[in-house]
């Protein structure tokens, strides 16, 4: 039995987004570098990329830091390959693909599969709710004002919160849409810049709040649809896009 640990591109985009941020060694040096890589993504057949090797790293530039992966990802079939160091809860959180069954597992739960249908069977896996396609920003995001939905949005319940995250479950003022939502902050010792990540999912009813307030911040990165409303440290403007 031979299981792949399978990277969906606009989850790849995000992992190069949050490692330009922290400096890892493997990231993207600038937002033009960024820019490239995101239209090289944009260009590749396949929507879902193998991860060939991985191995756990502790160190930026000589200095011992919080464990993350470095990933060696097939870009096509013919041996390509890039390496990149990721988050480490947004790697765990990836989907996993069972050559043998055809089956997917993400976040814990297994979906039964058929061979060669990789792309349709990872949006099944992943799929947590239908598109909000009801709310006024799910097709224009860039509306959405400087501080994240949570300015137009009403706060229905806060599930827990410490210094540096925080989840909750608020309602868009102006379609009434259910969003869970999580704020997440790293603090920048250096220059007081401190990255600040958005993330918002839609849900429709009381099971699937349940089974989002049960998954860690790695597993809530294996799900779609969501919003991410990142500032990464020293942008000019958010960066605003749905993963769907």
């Amino acid at each position: 039995m031979t299981k792949i640990v399978v990277f969906p591109k606009e989850d790849l985009l995000v992992a190069a987004k949050i490692g330009m941020d922290r400096g890892y060694n493997r990231s993207m040096k600038s937002e033009a570098e960024l820019k490239k890589f995101s239209t090289e993504l944009e260009e590749m057949e396949a929507v879902n990329l193998a991860v060939s090797f991985s191995m756990v790293h502790e160190h930026i530039a000589c200095v011992k830091v919080e464990p993350y992966i470095r990933a060696v990802i097939q870009t096509d079939g013919k041996g390509s390959n890039i390496t990149l160091d990721v988050d480490m809860e947004l790697f765990n959180g990836l989907p996993v693909y069972n050559t043998d069954t055809g089956d997917f597992e993400v976040a814990g739960r297994v979906i039964p599969g058929v061979r060669n249908s990789t792309n349709e069977k990872v949006a099944e896996a992943r799929a947590i709710t239908a598109n909000p396609t009801g709310c006024a920003y799910w097709n224009k995001p860039e509306e959405i004002p400087s501080n994240g939905l949570i300015e137009v949005s009403e706060l229905i319940e806060r599930f827990d919160d410490t210094s540096h995250l925080m989840h909750a479950l608020i309602k868009c003022r102006e379609c009434g849409q259910l969003y869970y939502y999580e704020y997440y902050d790293e603090i920048d010792f250096e220059d007081g810049d401190d990255p600040v990540y958005m993330t918002y999912i839609p849900v429709d009813t009381d099971e699937e709040i349940e089974r989002l307030k049960a998954m860690s911040r790695s597993e809530l990165m294996s799900v779609v649809p969501r919003l991410h409303f990142d500032i990464p440290k020293g942008a000019d403007a958010p960066l605003v896009r749905w993963v769907a």
